[in-house]
């Protein structure tokens, strides 16, 4: 019985282990199209796969950074 209750516990918190790890990987991979969009100076595509890895990361420092320099790149700021 005790065992049952334990898989109970556990299950979900392995679950949640691997959509926190899934999420790591989207992100990473987001990060990693918009450096090739920024190589082929697609600045639109890259700017939107930094926003897709902003939604899944509102906080995250360094997309916001990677962002500011595409839009460097796109002479926004003067």
């Amino acid at each position: 019985m005790k065992n049952k209750a334990l898989s109970f516990l556990i299950l979900p918190l392995l679950f949640l282990s691997a959509v926190s790890a899934a999420h790591a990987q989207t992100v990473e991979v987001l990060i990693k199209n918009a450096e090739a969009a920024i190589e082929k100076r697609d600045y639109d595509a890259a700017l939107k796969a930094l926003d897709d890895a902003l939604v899944l990361e509102p906080r995250s420092a360094d997309v916001v950074a990677r962002r500011a320099l595409v839009m460097v790149f796109q002479d926004r700021f003067k």
